[in-house]
């Protein structure tokens, strides 16, 4: 994909000023990115606009919305077969709240937006923090998706792959984060370090090597706690295997609690490992308040520089991620300079306000070109009523 279709800067264009999106979600998304859902939210509501997220039930009351955010429900009923119940449902509950841009985050929800779009007679816009684990690629139809959008480079250079007939309308919009002035890491000396990882839970095989490593950091002396936060098909192993190496007293497995930000805030040093992953939501919180990260060797090291916003390990050998480790535990200005780093990075990079400017510029340019090109069609509309009248 060309420099130019990676990029949201645009000549300017007619727009409309008013803009009222609907965020549609699913339990998938939000299991990876409520907190990024979060940080965007209090973003447009801060700047004036009135979203609304469509998505499950348990968004409501949750620590993701606030009051002035709108919740649809869906599905309402969890049954497969009423699929259409559901749509006529969240299709009524959206006419009453006329969004005029419809944006899906959750690629499997893409059929849904496209039905929902062409029902309302408005624009929509889809955004990917990562390609889908999916059989066959979300289908999209340019009548109606005004922007393919991708949080990383190396996702929106997939999606000009995959969408070759839409690489015009394919940019990148950074994923952003609100920086604290505090940095977390090591913040208080005299408290027993901790180490938080944030990962779906979904090969034990991972998390043997990580577990093998801190059992042999724990013999060398070194004192910490891990907290494994995160769900998955894998948990139960992964449960097996700390009580199998006799870890139970230093690593805690849990879900993810919300707001993550708030939990990372107080630990030290933050691990991801396992699959490799493009720049998430729980990797800019860590970032964001300060933490030193430690990353698998995934194709991040371009973006985080090694020695100045991350330290890299490579996941299945448990020497390097023990020697990562122990780089980290041991030389603490080190670690401390490496979560100032990462907190410049997050800075220059991951701006919440420039992400909002980006997509609400997306927004209005997806609905003048809907206008734009729906405008013939209503043209030949109002003839044919003048003829038969």
């Amino acid at each position: 994909m060309s420099d130019e279709t990676a990029q949201t800067e645009e000549q300017p264009i007619p727009v409309s000023s008013q803009v009222r999106p609907a965020l549609i979600v699913d339990a998938a998304f939000l299991s990876e990115n409520a907190s990024m859902l979060r940080r965007f939210l209090v973003a447009l509501v801060s700047d004036g606009f009135s979203p609304i997220v469509a998505g499950p039930g348990s968004l409501k009351g949750s620590e993701i919305l606030s009051p002035s955010v709108e919740v649809a429900e869906y599905p309402v009923f969890r049954i497969p077969l009423l699929w259409m119940q559901n749509f006529a449902l969240l299709l009524e509950m959206l006419e009453d709240l006329a969004p005029t841009v419809l944006h899906c985050l959750s690629p499997r929800r893409i059929g849904l937006t496209e039905g929902l779009a062409e029902a309302l007679e408005v624009p929509y816009v889809a955004t990917f923090t990562r390609w889908p684990r999916m059989l066959f690629r979300p289908k999209v139809r340019t009548t109606h998706c005004g922007r393919l959008i991708g949080t990383t480079a190396r996702v929106a250079q997939r999606l000009g792959r995959e969408y070759p007939s839409m690489a015009a309308s394919i940019c990148q919009v950074s994923a952003g984060d609100f920086v604290e002035d505090r940095c977390a890491c090591y913040a208080q000396p005299k408290r027993q370090t901790s180490v938080i990882a944030v990962q779906p839970l979904e090969n034990e095989r991972f998390f043997e090597t990580l577990l093998s490593a801190v059992r042999h950091l724990a013999i060398d002396g070194h004192d910490f706690a891990l907290a494994i936060l995160g769900q998955g098909k894998a948990s139960g192993a992964i449960h097996q295997t700390i009580r199998k190496l006799g870890l139970s007293r230093m690593v805690t497995v849990a879900p993810v609690i919300e707001p993550l930000q708030t939990v990372l805030s107080a630990a030290d040093l933050f691990l991801q490992s396992g699959r490799p992953l493009d720049i998430n939501s729980a990797l800019l919180d860590a970032m964001s308040v300060g933490m030193a990260v430690a990353l698998s060797k995934d194709g991040l090291e371009a973006t985080l520089i090694p020695g100045k916003a991350a330290e890299y390990f490579d996941p299945a050998d448990e020497y390097s991620i023990y020697a990562c480790m122990q780089k980290l535990l041991t030389q603490k200005d080190y670690a401390q300079s490496l979560a100032r780093g990462a907190q410049d990075y997050m800075r220059q990079h991951h701006s919440v306000s420039r992400m909002t400017e980006e997509m609400i510029r997306i927004y209005q340019h997806a609905q003048t070109w809907y206008q734009a090109q729906n405008k013939p069609a209503a043209a030949a509309a109002g003839i044919d009523s003048g003829h038969t009248g």
